[in-house]
């Protein structure tokens, strides 16, 4: 998923949304930017597993916009994706 990386940012409706776990702007978008996996979980929602700036594995949630891809979701990877 490419896309301007600004847009995949600020589009989100609920800013905060995608920091309730405690992840920041850089390592959701390190994570976005170096996916190792990616799963088509439902109704437009892929969900990719790639690595924060530290190595550690986080999910994150991104879906179609109209001007690209748009992350509403990131949290540290779940063992479900991990498998």
């Amino acid at each position: 998923m490419q896309g301007n990386l600004e847009h995949v940012w600020m589009s989100r409706p609920s800013p905060t949304a995608r920091f309730k776990h405690g992840l920041t702007r850089d390592a959701i978008l390190h994570a976005f930017r170096n996916p190792i996996r990616a799963y088509d979980v439902d109704d437009g929602l892929t969900m990719l597993i790639g690595t924060g700036p530290s190595t550690d594995l986080f999910e994150v949630g991104v879906v179609s916009g109209s001007e690209g891809p748009v992350i509403v979701h990131a949290m540290r990877a779940r063992q479900r994706f991990l498998d």
